[in-house]
């Protein structure tokens, strides 16, 4: 039993990691469909929209990278709680506008994915995983394990 709550937040290091890091991937092979799709939120003005949706894949590739590595985890979380805070409100504002529009998650598939309530649960269970992994600050197995036990 142990065993199994040492290598639960490494398994949720890399959940999250891997889905961080393909999400901004996706995002920046089809720049132009998420701009689109972060447009049809109608949260942002246009030059904001352009702005956010140029850098968030980045920040994505960023915090999915640094978790799939273990490296600067507390920073990678952070970064994951502030991007998804952004994507927590951006949904809730659409949701109660009313609005129709895709998420603009992942852009590799055929088909769209609207904005629904399940969408805004989705990242309200993502944050508690980020949130999770700040406070269990999981070095197991990590970069950030192997350069503490170096110096």
């Amino acid at each position: 039993m142990q065993f199994t709550w040492k290598i639960f937040p490494l398994v949720l290091r890399v959940g999250l990691g891997v889905i961080f890091f393909w999400s901004g991937l996706e995002k920046v092979w089809h720049l132009s469909a998420f701009y689109q799709d972060a447009q049809n939120y109608h949260v942002l003005s246009p030059l904001l929209t352009q702005i956010y949706s140029a850098s968030l894949p980045w920040f994505e590739i960023l915090a999915g990278g640094l978790l799939l590595l273990g490296l600067f985890s507390r920073f990678a979380t952070l970064l994951m709680s502030l991007l998804l805070a952004s994507f927590i409100i951006a949904v809730s504002l659409v949701l109660m506008k009313g609005g129709h529009a895709d998420c603009g998650c992942f852009l590799g598939g055929a088909e769209s994915s609207p904005i629904t309530a399940g969408l805004l649960f989705r990242d309200i269970a993502l944050m508690m995983g980020v949130a999770y992994l700040c406070w269990a600050n999981p070095k197991s197995y990590s970069l950030d394990a192997w350069f503490q036990t170096e110096s």
